[in-house]
């Protein structure tokens, strides 16, 4: 019985743990080079974390549990970016560098 009972200690704590999820991205067209992902409120950024992408445009970042379902920036150059609605979940973009904005 106690053997039972810790079992379903550990699985209930490793399930309320809380989990990451991933944004992956590839833009078909962009160069190898340094992206930023930001929260925002107006006109005011703040970068949370920073990647590369590859050759092939692709980049990702992980969202940590932490953060707040919400909008975020991706920033490709300080005036190129787009936005994305985080609900706790995966996301996943497949895009052309010449699309980005469609």
């Amino acid at each position: 019985m106690r053997n039972i009972f810790l079992f379903c200690l550990i699985v209930v704590t490793v399930n309320t743990y809380g989990q990451d999820y991933n944004l992956n991205v590839r833009i078909d067209g962009l160069p190898a080079k340094e992206v930023y992902l930001a929260d925002f409120y107006g006109d005011q950024n703040h970068i949370l974390d920073t990647t590369l992408s590859d050759t092939l445009g692709v980049f990702s970042f992980k969202l940590k549990e932490n953060y707040p379902a919400g909008m975020y920036r991706v920033f490709l150059e300080k005036k190129v970016c787009f936005d994305i609605i985080y609900n706790n979940e995966n996301i996943e973009i497949d895009t052309q560098s010449g699309y980005l904005y469609d």
